[in-house]
């Protein structure tokens, strides 16, 4: 007997959920909290109101994009995220709206938000991931030709590729924890943030604009770099791969050169690479 309610409580679960599931099918459709949005097909939003998000995901919502793209609105937002959380789950595209118009993010949320990929691309919006606020989570997400990839206060991120950001490849206030993170060819910093610990990171040609951000990692205070290979980065137009406020921890990595922050600004070196 015992059995046989477990299974009918299964049975009403997955009713359940089954009879969560929202169709995203128009600009600005908003899925409730706690629920599940299914696109079920391509949806272009860049003939919407500008400004306007494509869709709209309610507190611990959850959009899938099942290998379809989303087109933003002009300087809007592919994905507006509500509450404390919010979920987008990949494969699929989440796109600016087209050249010569831009859009604001591809995923932007008030505080904390999850993008998971299977192969999800988030391509040519002035930010791939916001969560200024709050901790954006990623893993298996290509950002490609944003003008910053992730801005947030906290990354945790595993497997992700941020390639050619007009600005910044990641930009964390308090920090980036993860593995397997690949940064290349951000006009300014590869990553900026405070602290950082990092397993499986590669970074290279990030700096190459003149600007007072630069190099693969610039950090306000320290770090830890596993099995890593910095190479190739600059700081207006000097070649500097890690440059931290305090000495860093480098274990099994390749670098080129490190710099100490001292007043905003590269000084000497920490002596940890192997051109310093």
């Amino acid at each position: 007997m015992k059995r046989y309610v477990l299974v009918s409580i299964a049975l009403m679960a997955i009713a359940a959920d089954v009879a969560g599931a929202v169709d995203v099918v128009s600009c600005g459709q908003v899925v409730p909290a706690g629920e599940i949005g299914e696109l079920t097909g391509a949806l272009d939003c860049s003939s919407a109101s500008s400004g306007s998000p494509a869709v709209v995901l309610g507190n611990r919502a959850t959009l899938e994009l099942h290998g379809n793209p989303l087109t933003a609105p002009p300087d809007g937002t592919g994905v507006a995220c509500q509450g404390r959380k919010c979920t987008v789950e990949g494969p699929g595209w989440l796109l600016a709206a087209p050249f010569p118009q831009t859009s604001l993010a591809g995923v932007a949320a008030v505080k904390n938000v999850l993008v998971s990929g299977g192969g999800l691309e988030i391509y040519r919006n002035e930010t791939g991931v916001l969560a200024s606020d709050g901790t954006a989570r990623l893993s298996g997400v290509t950002l490609r030709q944003n003008g910053t990839g992730v801005e947030a206060k906290v990354l945790k991120a595993e497997q992700i590729f941020v390639l050619n950001s007009e600005r910044i490849g990641i930009e964390a206030s308090k920090g980036v924890r993860g593995e397997a993170i690949e940064v290349r060819d951000s006009g300014w910093a590869g990553i900026s943030t405070r602290t950082f610990k990092i397993d499986g990171f590669i970074a290279a040609t990030n700096g190459f604009t003149g600007t007072t951000s630069g190099g693969a990692i610039l950090a306000t205070r320290r770090g830890v770099l596993r099995n890593s290979s910095i190479s190739a980065n600059e700081f207006n137009g000097v070649p500097l791969d890690l440059i931290t406020g305090s000495p860093p921890t480098v274990i099994d990595t390749t670098c080129h050169h490190s710099a100490m922050l001292i007043d905003g600004a590269p000084s000497g070196t920490w002596g940890v690479c192997s051109l310093d």
